[in-house]
């Protein structure tokens, strides 16, 4: 029992998660906007597959309303495809409709204690993991109370892959861990599109470091064998739906460029706001210290610089954009839990105990805080009459 200790910690974990995200997850209740949306969309590829339609006829309506027009071509479709399955082989019902997000959520998890198993410790893993499944915000994307929903999901789940394999690439940089890193970033660029950039940018930077003489040729295979992989729906989609889709892909960059339904924030909104809705209210203070740490003690281990790296560059480099919406960067929460569960286990085995304490008690601070309202600190977070929230506290 001993030898496998992690394995069955980590088979517990996941039952946990499971009945988390499993509790009323049949709930007839809609939220809006974007489950809404979506369960429209599932309901009519099911019936027509080759026609993403929000309405089931054309009331000419203008194309440029991703909440009310005909053809939908808001978000990439292959997430909404494999919902499909789900949503046909389980019933037709909105508990099969989000069964996709609640599968993706626990293989998430999975994938985040064999990364940090295979490349720092099983308990780092499994701390990561803990703190990835046990989230508040990945359990509010389960039951579809963000937006995104399970199309954020299925987002980090192909991440987490990219990330696991960027990992092997350092560890042994064969053309087998390029054409699989490949795979999973055509399979998430072919769910949230230009979100899907930061991984293959990262992996650019870790062939310079390998040596690029060395690795160049096996980065184009895994650059030729992702464009590969998208080239047939996004030449099928211009050919079938010119307008529709010429007009989404042009929302990339209006996001960036101007407020797009009135989600202009200030530059810093990410890092003062968003940031700690992503990891957690109670979470947030410490993972800054984290971050803190990693850059002052752990930059020069390279694996931690890949972890770094991947969550500063989602949260700096969407900064500059216009319009900023929350869920834009949830990618950063595997990156995130594997950093502080390997800051954790790095700081106790260096027997930095009064600094760990220091750290912990941070949570402890917030938590007392939250619960007293000092300050009025829920204000500050928005949650003051917040029942999902108030749950969790």
């Amino acid at each position: 029992l001993k030898k496998y200790f992690y394995e069955f910690s980590v088979v517990i974990l996941l039952l946990v998660a499971g009945v988390l995200y499993g509790y009323n997850l049949s709930s007839q209740n809609i939220t809006q906007w974007d489950e809404a949306v979506h369960v429209n969309i599932i309901k009519n590829l099911s019936n027509h597959c080759c026609v993403p339609m929000l309405h089931r006829q054309d009331f000419q309506l203008d194309f440029r309303g991703w909440d009310n027009n005909f053809i939908w071509l808001h978000k990439p479709l292959l997430p909404f495809y494999l919902n499909i399955l789900l949503y046909n082989l389980f019933g037709k019902s909105l508990l099969a409709y989000r069964l996709l997000g609640l599968i993706s959520a626990l293989l998430a998890t999975l994938g985040i204690y064999l990364t940090g198993k295979k490349n720092f410790h099983p308990l780092v893993g499994l701390l990561a993991a803990g703190i990835f499944a046990l989230n508040p915000y990945t359990n509010s994307l389960v039951h579809e109370q963000q937006f995104s929903g399970f199309v954020d999901l299925f987002f980090i789940l192909n991440l987490v892959g990219c990330l696991f394999f960027l990992f092997n690439i350092i560890n042994y940089p064969s053309k087998q861990n390029y054409l699989l890193f490949g795979l999973f970033g055509a399979l998430a660029f072919l769910t949230k599109s230009g979100l899907s950039v930061v991984p293959f940018l990262i992996l650019i930077y870790v062939s310079a470091k390998l040596g690029i003489k060395k690795t160049l040729c096996m980065l184009l295979y895994s650059a030729l064998f992702t464009f590969i992989l998208l080239l047939p729906q996004y030449f099928l989609l211009l050919k079938l739906f010119p307008n529709e889709f010429t007009y989404e892909q042009s929302q990339y960059l209006e996001h960036v460029l101007n407020s797009v339904e009135g989600w202009d924030r200030p530059w810093a909104y990410y890092l003062s706001f968003y940031f700690s809705q992503i990891t957690s209210f109670l979470l947030s203070g410490f993972s800054f210290l984290v971050l803190i740490y990693a850059i002052l003690k752990e930059k020069t281990n390279l694996k931690i610089l890949i972890l770094l790296t991947w969550i500063f560059s989602y949260l700096i480099i969407l900064s500059f954009q216009v319009s900023k919406i929350s869920n834009f960067i949830y990618p950063i929460l595997p990156a995130l839990s594997l950093l502080i569960a390997v800051v954790i286990y790095n700081m106790w085995q260096k027997k930095y105990f009064v600094l760990l304490s220091v750290s912990c008690f941070s949570i402890i601070e917030l938590y007392i805080s939250l619960k007293f309202n000092f300050f009025h600190i829920k204000n500050y977070f928005g949650m003051e009459n917040n029942i999902f929230f108030n749950f969790y506290l």
